[in-house]
């Protein structure tokens, strides 16, 4: 026994020196907008601040509806890996006059962050989703109509070869409910073949800036639609185009795993027959072929789902304010949703849960779910349980909030936009920051030991010895 523990202490000497940190990441969507990154602990998936990085670029921190994040969109934020990097991708929304941008960064092994690029794009509106895969980058911004931008990411991080899709549409622009009648999610599929863009349509909410559900007439501006770009070598095709009733109120989808399937979730309203008033759907399509096919569509209940995730056959929607929770979905193999399996998660009241994200697993094989809290600024961890539901970890404030945030010297970031974080594993990362191997030379080999690699030729022996041992 003493011999086993004695091993596996110089095994996590040897480890604990020099390795990879996962982590996640918000903005502060202040005029003077920021990144803050929190890394994850590996034992138990909780949060411990790491800093505030400049993006660049204006936030908008002017929220004409007090008290919610929500209204500046969602997934402003996104992580991927491509030329043995990892890149994170941050929106700026450009404050009121439309003055976007788009800011790239480059993340170290120890979270820091070195900003490579801030760029002007789809300026005339206001920037909210970003997505990234591979050298791509693309963001898009909601005005008077809805613009989708997308750049090519070089090696040294900068942002070049924009290119710009209109979608012609019609928004309803109303300072008093800004970016809520607009296209609240693009992403990449996980192969990198398509790019998805969701436009919920165009309605005239009143019930936006009371915050009831009196009115179940609103005057539909313009109808929405998911747009799927196939991804070229050169750039993109056009688009494919399903349309999906404004009234659904589509607010967020996510792809499945094999890229050939989405579901979205939102709200609907009274005026669309197919639904019951004012509640919480799924709907499910798969792409065939070049085609859309409805698997099927799913009422949940009174819920104001907003943002969606998938996660080991469950769907995780998080529905803003109302219910203030997650309803989770176990998914059949045909894509579609056994409501029988529907529970609920609370975070609490007033707690307004928003944006969602699931790390990639940590050293020891545990993914963690993050949920940005908008109404209380704070960022929810949980873990999962075998069955879909979840365990909380804690509840991690973000900077400055009322002097009780990790860093009380950065301002008030009550407003902080979307979560993300490091969607590769602790193993994936090993491997990404592994030291190039080289025969040695005298001139190494005569070279005094730093500590660094004496520690990492420690935790190797530790290592042989736990395999001895054990």
């Amino acid at each position: 026994m003493i011999f086993r523990l004695l091993a596996t202490s110089l095994l996590w000497l040897g480890a604990s020196a020099d390795t990879p940190l996962q982590g996640v990441f918000t903005t502060s969507n202040n005029a003077v907008n920021e990144v803050g990154v929190y890394s994850i602990k590996q034992d138990d998936g909780s949060l411990e601040w790491v800093g505030a990085y400049k993006t660049g670029g204006l936030g908008y921190p002017t929220q004409p509806v007090t008290g919610f994040a929500a209204w500046t969109g969602s997934n402003c934020i996104s992580y991927h890996v491509w030329n043995k990097q990892q890149w994170l991708l941050a929106s700026n929304e450009g404050g009121e006059n439309f003055e976007s941008s788009l800011s790239i960064f480059k993340i170290n092994k120890d979270l820091s962050l070195e900003l490579t690029d801030n760029v002007p794009a789809v300026v005339g509106t206001w920037a909210e989703s970003v997505t990234g895969v591979n050298n791509r980058a693309c963001i898009h911004g909601t005005g008077t109509t809805v613009l989708v931008n997308c750049f090519k990411i070089t090696e040294e991080g900068k942002l070049v070869d924009k290119y710009e899709y209109d979608l012609e549409v019609n928004v309803l622009i109303d300072l008093a409910i800004r970016g809520h009648s607009d296209a609240p999610s693009l992403q990449f599929s996980p192969d990198g073949s398509k790019l998805g863009v969701l436009f919920k349509g165009s309605v005239n909410e009143t019930w936006a800036v009371s915050r009831t559900f009196t009115d179940n007439n609103p005057e539909v501006i313009e109808e929405g639609a998911f747009y799927v770009f196939p991804v070229t070598d050169d750039g993109y095709d056009e688009p494919l185009k399903l349309e999906i009733s404004a009234n659904r109120r589509p607010y967020d989808f996510v792809w499945s795993p094999t890229s050939t399937r989405f579901w979205t979730v939102g709200l609907p309203t009274g005026l669309d027959p197919t639904y019951q008033t004012d509640a919480g759907n799924i709907m499910a399509v798969d792409i065939i072929d070049g085609e859309f096919s409805e698997i099927g569509h799913y009422n949940y209940g009174f819920k104001a789902g907003c943002w969606i995730e998938y996660y080991n056959s469950y769907l995780y929607a998080s529905n803003f304010v109302i219910a203030d929770d997650l309803s989770i979905f176990l998914t059949n193999d045909d894509g579609s949703v056994d409501l029988s399996t529907k529970f609920d998660y609370s975070f609490g009241t007033g707690t307004a849960p928003v944006d969602l994200a699931i790390s990639g697993a940590t050293a020891s094989g545990v993914n963690y779910l993050y949920t940005q809290l908008s109404a209380v600024a704070q960022i929810h961890a949980a873990s999962f349980k075998d069955d879909g539901n979840l365990t909380e970890i804690g509840r991690y404030p973000i900077p400055g909030t009322g002097g009780a945030g990790p860093d009380p010297a950065e301002a008030d970031w009550t407003f902080n936009a979307g979560v993300a974080s490091t969607l590769s594993s602790y193993e994936e990362l090993e491997a990404l920051f592994a030291e190039p191997t080289s025969a040695p030379t005298s001139e190494t080999t005569s070279a005094p030991t730093s500590s660094a690699s004496a520690m990492s030729a420690f935790g190797a022996l530790a290592a042989s010895l736990m395999v001895l041992l054990l």
